[in-house]
């Protein structure tokens, strides 16, 4: 720091008279304010939001379109009615009052299964290596850290929602904090799936790193506990808030479970009257700010000190310089500039223009705590994976439909009996009873003109509608790469090298979304474990009960580390904890175990079977009982040392008082 004097390495620079150091991270002072009262800016911030989330209403529109062929719904489309004037009306209806039946074949559902599937068959977790092999220690707690909070999140029920997510509707987006855990009672590293229909960005987006972005934000519904608990800090600000919001009892808008609510949000107003509508707002802004460098020991920083303060400190180190044997010159003097640069500042806003919280980005990072993934752009362009995959089901539809008209429509074993044929008593009911009785026999008399009952059965298989259902179907698995190699179902005769192949080929069509899932975990995680190394101010345990790796050295987070830990990096391993991948790590492990190039304690802490850890923790107590009894035992032969010690000093002392005694005796004999 610039205001702290190393005389140590002042004097070293001044006895190898050059520079030394490097840059690090500068860090910001962040000033939060609280304000319950409107500001004149909130309500062109709420109308640039209002506009952004506007922007975004073809892609809501889309993915909810998206949503219902995934979930089957596939004749919600609204077209025109043509025997009502052009008015609409939904495809399903239309077809139903034609007296035909709106089948459908969810191909794209399957789709969605195959590829989270995909996912979940081959989970990964993140590991922390470090630049350097002296941190390895470092590194294996960062990565304890960061899985333990993975397990408190749930993260994998929420990154099959964000690949769901990016399938569906191309962009996915979490929310990255510290906030507290109520049923776990504590703070900890916080990570939420933020709803797409409530999420707003600036749409002038271009780079597909998202550099450009200036502004996002969310739609939150908070009740007025929500609020409070939230934004206030006292009971003073408890009852600002009251007064700010309308308090009084609301009836709460219920809806069926599992029916979607996307259709009756809102911008400026909640549906539930019982919900608030709070804006959360990050928008990049700029200043210009006084930076000191000092070439010391390579930090710069920003300063609230001005030129006579530095001055006054470049004295003070040429002095000291001075002192060390130096002139001086040796001591590179502390730089002051001006800069003009970026930060972010997050608002909460209600829906009248009341400023519940203001503050500059409270994290390290300095920037804001959302993680947004959007597949990869053109011209600001995106479009979801199964965009393309639409028209080919609607088509695949129409074809079932068509079949089935086509069969049910079709004569089917009628048969045809002349009124001449039918004998006496017998009625046509009767006739046909006895037409398809096992064994029925009819007796009639021929007429003169030789007319005969007569079946007719038509051809109900439309040859040519079932060749184009067949190339649908075969287009729409080469469009999706989900080929049957990918779904496990190929003949028994295929060799394993060209099934390895087709379901290799098979996934080169969909990479572009599980390289866009890696990329988004990547940053995630990277905002998540910054966020961590910030807040995580005090000892705390990390451990975790099966890990992947094995790795249990590491038990503790160490609050000294964040200042150690300059740089990190963070590597996603894609294949680590597969089924395949475990097994011949086991394998590997039995081979070093039996070759004596390990011990069964190493063989346990690494190991993924079942019963390791059982195994190790009863190692770990049979070693300790040992111990125990090896420390009674030599506790036992100390205090048997020390009881003969004590034995013998006496018997010692004894027989130095018995010889004084004799001596005094000889002596006094003597004298007489």
């Amino acid at each position: 720091m610039i205001t702290e004097y190393d005389t140590k390495q002042i004097s070293r620079i001044v006895k190898l008279a050059k520079n030394s150091g490097e840059l690090s991270i500068p860090k910001k002072s962040k000033v939060n304010t609280k304000q319950f009262i409107k500001e004149d800016e909130n309500k062109e911030v709420i109308d640039r939001a209002y506009d952004y989330w506007s922007s975004l209403s073809n892609i809501r529109t889309e993915r909810r379109r998206n949503i219902k062929y995934k979930n089957g719904d596939q004749w919600s489309d609204i077209v025109k009615d043509p025997d009502n004037n052009g008015k609409s009306i939904r495809e399903g209806d239309l077809i139903a009052r034609n007296g035909q039946i709106p089948l459908k074949h969810n191909i794209i559902g399957q789709v969605v299964r195959n590829l989270v599937g995909q996912m979940l068959s081959n989970p990964t977790y993140s590991v922390v290596l470090a630049r350097n092999d002296k941190d390895q220690h470092l590194s294996e707690m960062l990565t304890n850290a960061l899985n333990a909070c993975h397990q408190t999140n749930s993260i994998q029920k929420m990154d099959i929602a964000i690949i769901e997510e990016l399938i569906v509707s191309g962009i996915g987006c979490v929310r990255v904090r510290y906030d507290y855990f109520h049923e776990k009672d504590r703070y900890d590293g916080k990570v939420d799936n933020v709803n797409i229909n409530k999420l707003f960005f600036n749409s002038d987006i271009e780079d597909p790193r998202l550099l450009d972005l200036n502004f996002i934000g969310q739609l939150h519904e908070y009740s007025i506990e929500e609020i409070i608990t939230n934004f206030a800090s006292s009971t003073d600000e408890e009852k600002q808030i009251k007064a700010v919001f309308n308090t009084k009892a609301a009836s709460v808008n219920s809806i069926e479970v599992g029916e979607s609510r996307a259709d009756d949000i809102n911008f400026h107003y909640c549906i539930d009257s019982s919900k608030h509508r709070v804006y959360e707002v990050w928008q990049k802004k700029g200043h210009w700010v006084k930076r000191v460098h000092d070439p010391l020991d390579g930090t710069e920083e920003v300063t609230m000190l001005n030129k006579k303060d530095i001055d006054e400190l470049n004295k003070v180190r040429i002095d000291l310089a001075v002192k060390a044997g130096g002139d001086g010159g040796e001591v590179p003097p502390i730089e002051m500039y001006e800069r003009y640069e970026y930060y972010w500042q997050v608002k909460f806003i209600d829906s009248n223009g009341y400023t519940l919280k203001k503050s500059v980005s409270p994290y390290t990072h300095d920037s804001h705590p959302y993680v947004l993934s959007i597949m990869p752009m053109m011209d600001g362009e995106f479009k979801s994976y199964i965009a393309d995959l639409i028209d080919m089901q609607r088509y695949i539809n129409r074809l079932l439909v068509m079949i089935d008209f086509t069969i049910g429509a079709s004569a089917k074993g009628v048969l045809m009996i002349p009124e001449d044929c039918i004998p006496e008593g017998y009625s046509v009911a009767d006739f046909a009873a006895e037409y398809v009785k096992a064994n029925g026999v009819i007796v009639y008399r021929p007429s003169n003109k030789g007319n005969i009952p007569m079946q007719i059965s038509s051809n109900s298989n439309p040859a040519g509608a079932w060749n184009m259902l067949h190339t649908q179907l075969s287009l729409i698995e080469k469009v999706s790469g989900v080929s049957e190699a990918m779904q496990g179902r190929v003949s028994r005769s295929t060799a394993a090298s060209l099934y390895e192949q087709q379901v290799s080929n098979g996934q080169i069509n969909y990479r572009i979304v599980f390289e866009t899932f890696a990329s988004f975990i990547k940053e995630r995680d990277e905002k998540l474990l910054k966020t961590l190394m910030q807040f995580y101010t005090e000892k705390r345990m990390i451990d975790i009960a099966g890990t992947s790796n094995g790795n249990s050295s590491v038990r503790y987070w160490e609050p000294i580390a964040d200042e150690k830990i300059i740089d990190f990096n963070l590597v996603i391993n894609q294949s680590f904890d597969t089924p395949i991948f475990r097994l011949q790590f086991e394998d590997r492990l039995s081979s070093m175990l039996s070759g004596g190039f390990i011990d069964f304690e190493t063989y346990l802490k690494n190991s993924s079977m079942p019963f390791s850890q059982g195994m190790l923790t009863q190692l770990e107590q049979k070693r300790e009982e040992v111990i125990e009894a090896q420390q009674i035992q030599e506790e036992k032969q100390v205090q048997q040392a020390q009881a003969a010690k004590q034995a013998q000093e006496v018997q010692e002392a004894q027989q130095a008082q018995e010889a004084q005694n004799t001596l005094k005796a000889l002596n006094t004999e003597n004298k007489d």
